[in-house]
């Protein structure tokens, strides 16, 4: 009964939305674990009818532990907070297969990447899942998942926003002004910045603002060299957004 009434969950609360090539799967309310070796969430992050990754618990004398295990030989996982970057195309990467255990030890949350092989070609997604403790233990909660169609696009995690592809049909949550007299860009946003990064187009972090608490992020871009980088924002409401920059 348990893991029917867990899968009719997961298919009523689904929540698919499309945005430039982009697909977004948040649920709503989010998916929680608490029983081990009953409870299960399966996810077919690219929408072909197979499913791709599993999340299960296992009890042990320390408590709940979580696990993600992929279900297919094509489909590989990586612990993105582990790395310093956010790209998920990055050759800084590791990535898994099988069933792979992970803890959330940075605040709790756990940052997930998705490679896909298929067609000669790499593709690429996201997993957000987080912990709460609850009774001298810790429950397991999957917040929201992306993936991108398009293959071996340099998908950032967390992002929701394709930046070079010529059909985001939503408005710009977010705006640029770089002024290379004083070494300075400027961001601006609709809302509160909780946390700014600039990255190479690589993905690799060059610098990260903290504690933002304001809709005006400033970055320092003296001996940077010039070129393309990417701004990733994080707001209070754990949104994020994702704009390209170029520094000449």
């Amino acid at each position: 009964m348990l893991l029917e009434m867990l899968f009719i969950k997961v298919v009523f609360s689904q929540d698919m939305a499309t945005f430039s090539n982009l697909y977004i799967f948040d649920y709503d309310p989010d998916i929680e674990l608490d029983s081990p070796g009953s409870d299960t969430l399966k996810i077919d992050l690219d929408n072909d009818s197979i499913n791709d990754v599993l999340f299960c618990l296992s009890s042990s004398s320390a408590g709940n532990w979580a696990y993600i295990q992929t279900l297919h030989s094509d489909c590989n996982v990586s612990y993105i907070s582990y790395y310093p970057t956010d790209s998920l195309s990055g050759n800084t990467l590791r990535w898994h297969s099988g069933k792979i255990n992970f803890l959330g030890e940075f605040d709790n949350q756990e940052k997930i990447g998705i490679r896909i092989y298929k067609n000669n070609a790499f593709f690429y997604g996201w997993i957000r899942a987080y912990f709460v403790s609850s009774q001298f233990n810790r429950n397991l909660f999957i917040d929201k998942y992306a993936f991108c169609p398009i293959p071996d696009y340099p998908l950032l995690w967390g992002q929701t926003i394709l930046t070079n592809v010529n059909d985001i049909g939503t408005a710009p949550v977010a705006w640029a002004y770089y002024d290379p007299v004083v070494d300075q860009l400027s961001i601006h946003a609709v809302k509160k910045i909780k946390l700014a990064k600039l990255l190479t187009s690589n993905g690799i972090v060059v610098s990260a603002l903290r504690n933002v608490n304001a809709c005006m992020a400033v970055f320092n871009t003296s001996g940077l060299p010039a070129g393309a980088y990417l701004v990733r924002l994080t707001f209070y409401d754990e949104s994020f957004y994702t704009l390209r920059v170029l520094l000449e």
